[in-house]
């Protein structure tokens, strides 16, 4: 069987209209180790993050995208935080989970831990839906930098 990750959402600081935006605002775009607005936040539109949204370097106004999903037949979606992304490009997080959606969290925990072990320093959550079944697993690491590892997990039947 032939497969391919799609990608539903991206991280804005690298679109050239994104940047162009955020420098009208003021603000810049560096890289870090990932891309970061004002060298802070590793994404362009969130819904906390007050001081940035407050000169509009971030915005709220969510990027819609609209797929065929019986054309494309997805065996599961990641959702994640970015600091899954800091250690997994699409392809990487799309083959461990494949490779572990026999496990109890459809792989959601297992890749938590491994992007953590990998050196992501930002909070790590990963939602695994497995259309296969209408399940949900959800897992994540609360606040890498204290030393300590608090994963958390959970699994939903829709």
């Amino acid at each position: 069987m032939i497969w391919r990750a799609v990608t539903v959402c991206c991280f804005y600081c690298l679109q050239s209209e994104e940047r162009k935006r955020i420098k009208k605002a003021g603000g810049f775009v560096s890289f870090n180790g990932v891309w970061r607005v004002a060298g802070i936040l590793a994404i362009s539109r969130a819904l906390g993050d007050y001081p940035l949204k407050e000169r509009q370097l971030i915005i709220a106004e969510p990027d819609v995208k609209t797929f065929d999903l019986d054309e494309l037949r997805p065996q599961f979606l990641i959702l994640a935080s970015d600091g899954l992304w800091d250690a997994f490009s699409n392809d990487e997080a799309c083959t461990y989970i494949r490779e572990h959606l026999d496990e109890p969290h459809y792989g959601a925990k297992s890749i938590v831990l491994q992007a953590y072990y990998r050196g992501s320093l930002d909070n790590i959550t990963v939602m695994v839906i497995n259309l296969a079944n209408n399940t949900v697993a959800k897992a994540s690491i609360e606040d890498p930098d204290d030393g300590e590892l608090d994963l958390i997990s959970d699994a939903i039947v829709l």
